[in-house]
């Protein structure tokens, strides 16, 4: 199963639900270029949801990074959702959950970005 991705505007964020396993290294071009048109038209809140990403490996966790590098560049943020226990285990063994918001569902996510705009 290749890479498949639905990109929604939620008003106060961008909803980005990714589908298949993240192990190609040109698996996600057209993903980042749609991101950069999206933060282009100011938009530099996304959460990205990864409840249909059963597997990933370097070439998944190099997307990430630059989706999380082109946010972050922008002044904006990433938030990652729903990673299953595979692809969490990941984060961690590459520590990059010290670098990614992680949160468990998307309600805790859209409260987190809520949370930051009260503090602005």
């Amino acid at each position: 199963m290749t890479l498949n991705y639905n990109m929604t505007d939620e008003g106060a964020f961008g909803l980005i639900t990714i589908h298949g396993k993240l192990l190609e290294p040109h698996d996600g071009k057209d993903l980042l270029d749609e991101l950069a048109a999206q933060i282009e038209e100011g938009k530099t809140r996304f959460i990205v949801d990864m409840s249909d990403v059963p597997q990933m490996n370097s070439s998944g966790l190099n997307l990430m990074i630059r989706m999380l590098t082109k946010t972050r560049n922008n002044g904006g943020e990433l938030i990652v959702v729903h990673l299953s226990d595979k692809v969490k285990e990941l984060y961690l063994t590459t520590k990059l959950n010290a670098i990614f918001t992680i949160c468990d569902t998307l309600e805790e996510a859209k409260d987190l970005f809520q949370k930051q705009t009260e503090n602005i």
